[in-house]
């Protein structure tokens, strides 16, 4: 995975690339493993060439010490309280973008903003020694910053000056699920290179390379496409509960009550799953059900689908969870089904 986007930058050889990169796309395409890749690589004291593609040996010293993230000459920098840019949105409660799924001319809901993480002035400040210092290894220096677009508006200044003039050897990757966050002046200063979700085929290849089940594929909807996602949910031991959910979409009944009942009971057994997700999975549901040629009118669709959006705004505090759920019900229903939005619990 990710040929493209290596070619793409490596193609006139390793010396030219950019001193600062920006790794930009929904999360679950693999932007930090890219990172740590390429990382490798500037770090490597043996590449090579193989097919036109840039290679680390993997065994040499600076190989060695990215692998266990202990290499002296270089700096990784994320969100107070926060290890990877590639968050799971279903134990973080973040939103994936459904991208290419949204429905035309509607609105998408705002991305939650991650609680109090962020990264702090202080944080970027300590850059400086390291940046301005030599190399412990007389060689490359890299600094890796993670959900860069939780830098606020100072510590996104004080990088910026370090990114005026940084020294011929030393290298930022900076990656970010949401670059609209990022100071603009600070995305000026680097080279967007963008992820977006593979085609299908290729994203089930790379889950059969990657040892998944074959009932992985049928996960890839709620992914948003997003493979690495995929690969993580089966490693979290989420796997089940998903396909559950999954479950109730294509057996979903006429009845909102039991519908809600169901998802309900996914919720209270699976502390994991939660009620932002499970909206969002309901959108995905009805985007994929307009997609595939079902009879919806546009009126239909576009009002299930405004509704649901009102209730993905509120979906992380309901003042009662099975009504809110019978609520989501109803919407999704009405658009699938063509059913009255109210039923009656013994219909």
């Amino acid at each position: 995975m990710h040929d493209r986007q290596w070619h793409e930058l490596l193609g006139m050889g390793i010396e030219s690339l950019p001193h600062a990169l920006l790794l930009s796309g929904a999360p679950g395409l693999g932007k930090l493993q890219f990172a740590e890749r390429l990382l490798t690589l500037l770090l490597c004291e043996q590449t090579t060439v193989e097919s036109g593609l840039y290679k680390s040996c993997g065994v040499c010293s600076g190989c060695r010490w990215v692998a266990s993230k202990s290499h002296p000459d270089v700096r990784y920098l994320s969100p107070d309280g926060e290890d990877s840019e590639e968050a799971d949105s279903l134990s973080s409660g973040s939103s994936v973008a459904l991208s290419e799924m949204d429905p035309p001319g509607v609105g998408k809901a705002k991305p939650k903003k991650r609680g109090s993480a962020a990264i702090r002035i202080a944080a970027v400040r300590e850059l400086e020694e390291f940046v301005f210092v030599g190399s412990h290894r007389q060689g490359r220096r890299i600094v890796l910053i993670t959900n860069a677009d939780a830098m606020n508006t100072i510590a996104a200044n004080a990088l910026l000056k370090i990114l005026e003039e940084p020294p011929a050897t030393v290298y930022f990757i900076l990656i970010t699920s949401n670059q609209d966050r990022l100071l603009k002046t600070l995305r000026s200063r680097c080279r967007l290179l963008g992820f977006v979700r593979p085609p299908h085929a290729e994203a089930v290849q790379f889950l059969v390379q990657n040892g998944m089940p074959p009932t992985a594929e049928r996960l890839l909807s709620l992914a948003g496409g997003a493979p690495l996602q995929v690969v993580r949910w089966h490693e979290t031991g989420k796997i089940e509960s998903l396909n559950a959910l999954l479950q109730t979409f294509r057996q979903p009944g006429d009845n909102p009550l039991i519908l809600a009942g169901r998802w309900d009971d996914l919720l209270k057994k699976n502390d994991h799953l939660k009620m932002e997700f499970l909206v969002e999975a309901v959108q995905r549901w009805v985007s994929s059900a307009a997609l595939g040629g079902a009879s919806l009118t546009s009126n239909t669709l576009f009002a299930a689908w405004r509704s649901l959006l009102e209730c993905r705004r509120s979906a992380n505090h309901p003042l009662n969870q099975l009504l809110f759920l019978e609520e989501v019900a109803s919407h999704a229903l009405r658009a699938i089904s063509g059913l009255a939005p109210a039923y009656k619990a013994d219909s």
